[in-house]
């Protein structure tokens, strides 16, 4: 029985120190002019469930640099055709985009989010309507 307990407690300190180090990494918030130069022209894998390496719980879009935007439906292929086309824009230094009916039932669109970078290749999303939540994971694919 105290071995079992001793196991519990070694356990949940791991568990604790673990998670305090992933919350502790570095964010960088992307200014205005950083968010322009990193999404203009680019396609992001953007996930809204999990990672956006992970191609079946991903949408593919196109930023295009003339403002319009193509979004393909979760796990599409970068080659596959749009599923809809909108626009995006930035205002101050959130990423914002439209499209005319994706999101549209759970109020996330149009959506406005900041742009924080968490890793060299990752960035999270924190929408305008809920700034202490991520809203999505992002990968820039090159």
């Amino acid at each position: 029985m105290v071995r079992t307990n001793l196991t519990h407690v070694v356990v949940a300190t791991l568990l604790a120190v673990t998670t305090a180090q992933a919350s502790s990494q570095p964010t960088t918030e992307l200014k205005a002019g950083a968010v322009v130069e990193l999404i203009r022209g680019r396609t992001l894998a953007i996930s809204f469930y999990g990672d956006p390496s992970d191609q079946a719980a991903t949408y593919t879009w196109d930023f295009r640099a003339d403002g319009s935007l193509c979004a393909r439906i979760i796990g599409a292929a970068r080659s596959d055709k749009c599923a809809e086309a909108g626009t995006w824009t930035t205002e101050e230094a959130f990423l914002c985009w439209e499209l005319p009916t994706m999101g549209r039932g759970l109020g996330t669109n149009p959506a406005c989010s900041r742009v924080l970078q968490i890793s060299p290749e990752r960035y999270e999303l924190r929408n305008k309507k809920t700034p202490d939540l991520k809203f999505a994971s992002v990968m820039v694919l090159r």
